[in-house]
Formats: structure tokens, C-alpha cells, sequence
């Protein structure tokens, strides 16, 4: 598929997120996380300007950290919901365990591999359909409450959209400091975008092990 192309499906995909978000959605705020973020991506290219600034390696590293962390709180909060523990206090800290390695991850797979902004948001979008498909079920059961079979299969696919933008959207946001990415090659061996799943299946395990530690010192 042609960048072009890309670009167009991405705009497609985008475009019918707001709109299922905007009809069918009771939380509003998910337009809010939407238009941040297109409003940072259209601004891509300064901020690069910026994070070229920062001299030092660690304070480059956490704020591409804290920048992915605190987008992952903007965009729970305007879902309004608390996927790892239903006090948002609690949730926050348990869910440190989660993005802080995932958005790590992505760090070092970038570098390694220089992925270009779309290739993060559909590796980000679509792992997050394959964690939510092979190992919450989330998807599935969300899918599995309607009545009919078209309703399944428009429900299914509204669930895919919305889950492969946001979370695609999420994943990208942090990279966008970085220089560059917008002009690598995108069409890359089929093991290293294999390999781009790698992040959600590897914070996933530091997630259990923070909640395991997290349980013993609180217990």
C-alpha cells in the first residue's frame, strides 16, 4: 500500500471514530482526546525543534515517557473509565506498570527500527486489537451481546475502528518529538512489524509482575 493511500485510510479511520464517537458515544470527552491529537500531529514538525533541545539522553527519555503516561491518563479520563482498578488514584499507579514499559518499548523499537508515525499508530492500533481480542476478550465480548448477526458485525467493527485510532493515536503522540520519522521508509521486512507487537506483550508481563509487588507491599 502506497503512503498515499495510508494516509488516506488513516484520515477515513479517523473521520469515523468522531463520527461513532460523536453519535453513539455518551462520553464526549474521547472528541476532545481526538482533536489534541490531531492538533499535535499537525504541528509535528516543530516539535522535533524542541526535543532536539535537551541535551541529555535521560531527560529526553522521561519526557517521551511521561508525555505517553499522561496521555494515557487524558485518554482514560475522557472514556471515563478505570481499566486497571476502579479508584482512579489506584488505577493511575497500577497503570504505571503498564504504559511506562510499554511506551519504553516503543522507544527502544523506534530507534532500532526507525518506524515512521504511521507505521507506530497502526503497529500501536492493531496490537491493542490482538491484546484485546487473544487475551482480555474485551472485543469479543462486547461483540457477543447483540442480538443479530449484522448487529454483531457492526458492533465488532465500530469496537475496531474506534480501539485501532485511539489507542494508534496514543502510541504516536510521544513520537512525534522525534526527528525524522516522518521521512524513513515504510516499507520494511515482515519481522520487524511482527516485532512491533512485541510492546503490548512485554508491559503486559512487567504489568502483572508490578501488580504482583504492588500487592505485597500494600497487602
Amino acid at each position: 500500500m502506497s503512503e498515499k493511500i495510508l494516509h488516506l485510510v488513516t484520515i477515513v479511520l479517523v473521520v469515523a471514530t468522531l463520527f461513532l464517537s460523536l453519535v453513539f458515544s455518551p462520553k464526549k470527552g474521547i472528541l476532545v482526546f481526538l482533536f489534541l491529537f490531531l492538533l499535535i500531529y499537525w504541528q509535528r514538525k516543530r516539535w522535533p525543534e524542541f526535543f532536539q533541545k535537551i541535551k541529555n539522553p535521560k531527560t529526553s527519555w522521561v519526557i517521551y515517557l511521561l508525555t505517553g503516561w499522561l496521555g494515557a491518563i487524558f485518554l482514560e479520563f475522557s472514556l471515563g473509565i478505570s481499566p486497571f482498578h476502579p479508584k482512579p488514584i489506584a488505577n493511575y499507579l497500577i497503570g504505571l506498570g503498564f504504559y511506562l514499559p510499554y511506551f519504553a518499548f516503543w522507544r527502544l523499537l523506534i530507534n532500532r527500527f526507525q518506524f515512521t508515525f504511521l507505521e507506530i499508530f497502526y503497529l500501536g492500533g492493531f496490537g491493542k486489537l490482538l491484546f484485546d481480542s487473544l487475551i482480555t476478550r474485551k472485543l469479543l465480548i462486547v461483540a457477543s451481546v447483540a442480538t443479530n448477526a449484522l448487529s454483531n458485525f457492526l458492533i465488532f467493527t465500530s469496537q475496531v475502528i474506534v480501539i485501532l485510532v485511539l489507542f494508534g493515536a496514543l502510541t504516536t503522540i510521544p513520537a512525534l518529538y522525534l526527528a525524522g520519522q516522518e521521512n524513513k521508509p515504510h516499507n520494511k521486512p515482515l519481522k520487524q512489524y511482527l516485532i512491533g507487537f512485541a510492546p503490548i506483550i512485554l508491559a503486559t508481563l512487567v504489568f502483572i509482575l508490578w501488580t504482583i509487588i504492588l500487592k505485597v507491599i500494600f497487602a
